[in-house]
């Protein structure tokens, strides 16, 4: 299926409830993964085989139809264990090295502004180093290291990096 074919399914189900993150659709086989958003957070959608589906911390939403195939829609949450599952899946999603490529590190001292970053960088040459704060920031922000490179690697995911 293809992205818009993923967005109207949704959107026919639950496009009332949730606001999807088009830039964030990734598929594999058949699962596919995306973000939404609704009035009070965002979350992880899965629309996948109940294989995948069962591994994903979240709400099953329901099961659908697709073809020959039954999937199933569950709302999962942004957290560490399923970005580990969905880095699993997308090896893009893990961090790598920039070597002696120009690089430029952004901080994002809550967590919320990587799209924006990777915006700005879009279409130049510079490798972005995006995980990027200090022992001070974090203390500050009640935030350690592996919230802010979650928060960074969710931020790549939701803007299709």
């Amino acid at each position: 299926m293809s992205k818009k074919d993923i967005l109207h399914l949704f959107n026919k189900y639950y496009g009332d409830r949730y606001e999807a993150y088009i830039s964030s659709i990734k598929s594999e086989k058949k699962n596919h993964f995306f973000l939404v958003k609704d009035d009070h957070s965002k979350y992880l959608i899965v629309i996948g085989t109940h294989g995948i589906c069962k591994d994903f911390e979240g709400d099953n939403l329901e099961e659908i139809k697709i073809d020959k195939y039954e999937l199933v829609a569950k709302r999962c949450y942004l957290d560490h264990r399923n970005l580990n599952l969905l880095r699993g899946i997308f090896s893009c999603l893990n961090p790598s090295f920039c070597g002696q490529r120009p690089s430029f590190g952004t901080g994002d001292r809550l967590g919320i502004a990587t799209p924006a970053h990777l915006q700005a960088f879009k279409n130049k040459d510079f490798f972005p180093i995006l995980a990027q704060q200090s022992v001070r920031e974090m203390a500050r922000t009640e935030r350690n290291w592996q919230m802010v490179l979650d928060d960074a690697i969710w931020g790549c995911f939701e803007a299709g990096w």
